[in-house]
Parts: structure tokens; sequence; C-alpha cells
């Protein structure tokens, strides 16, 4: 039964296999990536502003629209990219990060 099972099944191939490395595929996954990372920069960006609202004493209102905002922005942006595949989400998904190294990098520099 065990054999028979595995007979049926396709066949696992590797991840690379399947992706199409051609000029539009890359280009593609690059537009995701860079996506991902002004995602990111815009997501940070905000939270440093909201951040620096908050310890001024700012309006309560604008600091939780802020916060909301950001929230369904990031997300709105991943459930766009999820309906491409899971490529296209794990390309801006790994693109947030990145952005964020850059305004982390920015604001140190800003401070020193």
């Amino acid at each position: 039964m065990l054999v028979r099972v595995e007979m049926d099944q396709k066949r696992v191939t590797h991840l690379l296999y399947d992706l199409p490395f051609d000029g539009v595929g890359l280009l593609g996954f690059a537009a995701y990536f860079t996506t991902g990372v002004v995602l990111g920069v815009l997501h940070f960006s905000s939270l440093w502003w909201t951040v620096r609202m908050f310890a001024d004493g700012g309006g309560a209102l604008t600091i939780i629209t802020s916060t909301i905002a950001r929230f369904v922005l990031v997300g709105g942006v991943l459930a766009l990219a999820s309906l491409g595949g899971a490529m296209p989400l794990l390309l801006v998904a790994v693109g947030i990060p990145a952005g964020r190294f850059l305004v982390a990098r920015r604001l140190r520099k800003n401070v020193s």
C-alpha cells in the first residue's frame, strides 16, 4: 500500500527548478522586493514619527490614526502580494526588514 501511495503522488521538485529565471521573472522579483523595502521604509519612518509625537505629547487621535494606517497599509500590501503567490509574498516580506535597516541606519547617523 505504501508503494502505491508514493507512485500516485507528484514528485517533489526543488524550488529553484520551478522559478522562471528569464528577464521578466527576475525583474518581477526585484519589483516585489523593492516594494517591500519601500513599504518597510514608510512603515518604520511613520513609526518613528508616531513615537516622537507620543513623546512630545501629541494628540491621541493622530497617534491612533497613524498606528491604524500603518497596519492597514502593511496588511493590504501583503494581501495583494499574496495574490501573486508565495514567492511575491516572501519577497515583499523580506523587503520590509531591509527597509527597517535603512531607516535605522539613517536615524543612527542623525543622532550621532
